[in-house]
């Protein structure tokens, strides 16, 4: 056979039919790799769908457990050291931001530090207590804690004239109204009195 025979024959009903004999196993091949790969490819969008998934969990778990800790132990700190309520939220986010305040983890503890200055001028690790400890030294502290009250052993003298501000005031007030009102000298009385 020729090459114009074999020409005539692959066009003819009989070449046609060889031609598809041949085809139809490479053809049933293809369509079950085809299968094969849209199955994977489903597989991996779902897993990286779960990964998105669970790492905006891991996120979302992380900042809870750092609010808790920091926040939470913060807050405490600073109305152990007589912190004004209204001041806190504010003096929150300053301590954080300044200090790099962070969570580790030790085991199933949770542990709050962040980093302080130390007498040579370098940064160390410290604990949420000493930082607010070393935060209260500060001039801006003065401003927001209150003076502890007296033990008795003073005399005012004849009658008091009434105060403007009460403890029940200024804990109402919002940190800026607290900041608006520190060089009003009847507002620093009133801290200095309470």
């Amino acid at each position: 056979m020729n090459i114009d025979e074999l020409n005539t024959w692959i066009l003819s009903e009989e070449g046609k039919a060889w031609a598809d004999g041949l085809k139809q196993p490479l053809i049933a091949k293809r369509d079950e790799l085809l299968e094969n790969l849209r199955q994977a490819n489903g597989k991996t969008a779902e897993a990286l769908r779960a990964k998105a998934d669970l790492e905006g969990l891991y996120s979302a778990e992380r900042q809870a457990v750092e609010k808790t800790v920091v926040d939470g132990e913060l807050s405490r700190l600073l109305k152990n050291a007589r912190v004004m309520e209204p001041a806190i939220p504010g003096i929150l986010a300053e301590l954080k931001e300044a200090h790099g305040l962070a969570v580790k983890a030790d085991g199933p503890n949770r542990i709050a530090s962040g980093k302080v200055k130390g007498p040579d001028g370098a940064e160390r690790e410290a604990g949420l207590d000493e930082i607010v400890k070393s935060w209260t030294e500060t001039p801006a502290a003065k401003n927001v804690i209150l003076i502890p009250g007296s033990s008795g052993g003073g005399s005012w003298g004849g009658s008091r004239p009434a105060m403007p501000y009460t403890r029940e005031t200024i804990a109402k007030m919002s940190p800026r109204e607290v900041a608006t009102k520190l060089d009003d000298p009847a507002f620093q009385s009133a801290l200095t009195t309470l």
